[in-house]
């Protein structure tokens, strides 16, 4: 019974001596990542950015040239407040998932990219615990990131069979826990030039004895350059008619057409969600007045031109859309004069009138 026991304590210990480094080995398995890193002027370059993924899992590392791996596509855009976003593709090259991310600086924008990055190979990364400092050495054309410490370097004769181990990672500044794991954002205004597309229902005066109202479709750009010097245009179309007047003779109908281009040098604040834009205006079309219920009743039409201040404020409540608001001063070309024969006075058009409109829109990078 003796030596059957000792076999069997020894059989014991030689399973368990095999199970342990299994066992580690698993724990300390890592992923191959592959960063596509596209920076903006000021922005953090390739190393330093890879050395806060790393700084935040030991888990990823460098592919090798013929290692298939996921690969992370990282963007960042300078600006009045810096935005950045990482694309993440399988080993077959199809997408997972696309993450957008919205900061004061480039470099808080990267710290949280860096988190996304890292949450995506290990869920249990974390933010640095230590005050560290980025590195100095790297530069913005780097071509290969800075790898995280790993296991010791293996022996020559592994060397060809197995990519180099990571060297050390030098730790970031301690805010980068806070805010490596903030929320996506969504930007409320534009951080480059955009076309605008919209309609508002537009409101003028001084065309017809009533207010007239209808549809104004429009098509814009925007330089979107976050100063005070923010120019913008806009091309637009109206239509709107009154319908038959009753007059003291007869009765009246009102129908103007016109097409609108406003100029807007300048805006105001240069940064959040609302604005408000200095415009000019110029107007052209046709204004028709056609009479009925009176003896010989005619049409006439007359060409319109009218050019004027502007004031308009938008709202980018929810990304890429837009609401806004306008109001304007209108000094008509000329003065027109439509009456029924042979001398009853329909309308007499003033010099000045006002319009006004709003409406939604929506932003297009």
């Amino acid at each position: 019974m003796k030596p059957d026991r000792v076999s069997w304590f020894r059989r014991c210990l030689l399973l368990l001596a095999l199970g342990h480094p299994v066992a580690a080995s698993a724990q300390t398995e890592s992923e191959p990542i592959r960063l596509n890193y596209r920076p903006a002027a000021g922005c953090p370059d390739q190393s330093a950015f890879a050395a806060r993924v790393y700084a935040r899992t030991s888990r990823a590392r460098l592919a090798s040239a013929d290692e298939g791996a996921r690969t992370f596509t990282v963007t960042m855009h300078a600006g009045p407040s810096a935005l950045g976003e990482v694309a993440i593709r399988a080993r077959d090259g199809r997408p997972e998932g696309t993450r957008r991310v919205q900061g004061n600086t480039c470099e808080d924008v990267a710290d949280a990219l860096a988190m996304v990055v890292a949450l995506a190979v290990d869920p249990q990364a974390h933010a640095p615990e230590t005050p560290l400092a980025t590195p100095g050495t790297a530069t913005a054309g780097a071509s290969a990131p800075a790898p995280p410490p790993s296991t010791p370097a293996p022996p020559a004769s592994a060397s060809a069979k197995q990519p180099a181990p990571p060297p050390a990672v030098v730790p970031l500044a301690p805010r980068a826990r806070k805010e490596a794991s903030a929320p996506e954002s969504t930007p409320t205004r534009p951080r480059r030039a955009a076309w605008l597309l919209g309609a508002d229902a537009a409101l003028a005066t001084g065309l017809a004895p009533e207010l007239l109202v209808g549809p104004s479709p429009y098509v814009g750009w925007r330089a979107a350059t976050g100063k005070l010097f923010d120019p913008s245009v806009r091309l637009a179309f109206v239509r709107a008619g009154t319908g038959p007047l009753d007059m003291a003779s007869g009765k009246a109908s009102f129908t103007w057409t016109a097409g609108r281009i406003d100029g807007c040098p300048v805006a105001w604040p240069s940064r959040g969600a609302a604005r408000v834009v200095a415009c000019v205006r110029l107007e052209a079309g046709v204004l028709q007045v056609a009479g009925d219920q009176v003896p010989a009743p005619q049409a006439r039409t007359v060409a319109w031109l009218a050019a004027g201040p502007l004031a308009r404020a938008e709202w980018g409540f929810l990304w890429p859309l837009f609401l806004d608001a306008e109001v304007g001063l209108s000094i008509h070309g000329a003065r027109e004069r439509f009456f029924f024969i042979p001398n009853a006075t329909v309308y007499d058009m003033p010099l000045l009138g006002l319009n006004a409109a709003a409406g939604l829109g929506a932003h297009f990078p």
